[in-house]
């Protein structure tokens, strides 16, 4: 096919390929930390993360963080989640930013919804 792309390898062993693989897989699995995507989509693996927004002082370090729901919304860490799909066989990859969510849950639903309507037509 002409229009086929060929890339460069990079030198990675395999087997350091497949456990990163894993990792992504176990992510969105129950006990993971994007798992409630599971009942959106299966066959979906990623990486959930945060983004501190504001300082945190040494005196509310030393009186008590306040939690992300105890802050003012412009206050609280933004969400984040790196996905990809099928994870056998990756085609699609999603990055979503929820910003002042809290934590990485918003982002992992609306990518997880991203992807299924992308894997649709496959």
């Amino acid at each position: 096919d002409k229009n086929k792309i060929e890339y460069k390898k990079l030198g990675i062993n395999p087997e350091n390929i497949k456990i990163i693989m894993n990792g992504l897989a176990k992510v969105t699995q129950e006990g993971g930390t994007a798992s409630e995507t599971r009942w959106i989509i299966k066959n979906m693996g990623g990486k959930t993360g945060t983004s501190q927004v504001r300082r945190i002082t040494l005196a509310e370090r030393q009186s008590g963080i306040k939690t992300n729901e105890q802050l003012n919304w412009e206050q609280r860490n933004h969400g984040l989640f790196v996905g990809l799909a099928p994870i056998k066989k990756p085609k699609y990859s999603v990055a979503i930013i929820t910003e002042h969510s809290g934590n990485s849950s918003t982002a992992a639903r609306v990518a997880a919804e991203i992807m299924k309507e992308a894997l649709k037509n496959d």
